[in-house]
């Protein structure tokens, strides 16, 4: 009904797949011609966030985060790593998942405070990163 009356479309539907979770939640979204999809699911009683563009994650649903896509190859971790460090952010928790068919890898990143415009324009600047998006849950 919320969904409804914020004027978004959906649909509801069920299938048997084969996913280590029981109980899963899938949203799309589409913007530009881009499709997203993010999952979530339960682990005991706390919600998590499962699944991202096709890459198997685990992360929490509250906090500050980034979302990092890169080229999967060594480095790049310090990179993030190094540039958070420098701008005296800490990392509360990191999941990591690659797809070495396209040679690519997500990190999102639970942060404990909001990055600046500076620190994410040098992480969209640095060799090897793709697309870095800031967001709060």
């Amino acid at each position: 009904a919320l969904a409804r009356s914020l004027g978004i479309d959906f649909g509801e539907s069920s299938a048997a797949l084969a996913t280590p979770w029981t109980d899963r939640i899938e949203v799309a979204t589409t913007k530009n011609g881009r499709t997203c999809t993010v999952a979530g699911t339960l682990i005991g009683t706390t919600p998590r966030i499962a699944h991202i563009d096709g890459h198997h994650v685990e992360s929490g649903i509250h906090g500050h985060f980034l979302f990092v896509e890169n080229d999967d190859r060594p480095g790049i971790v310090g990179v993030i790593g190094t540039r958070l460090g420098e701008a005296d952010i800490n990392i509360a928790t990191m999941a990591l998942s690659r797809d070495p068919a396209n040679h690519r890898a997500i990190n999102v990143i639970e942060i404990e405070t909001v990055p600046s415009q500076s620190l994410l324009d040098g992480l969209r600047g640095s060799a090897g990163i793709l697309r870095v998006i800031a967001f709060d849950l």
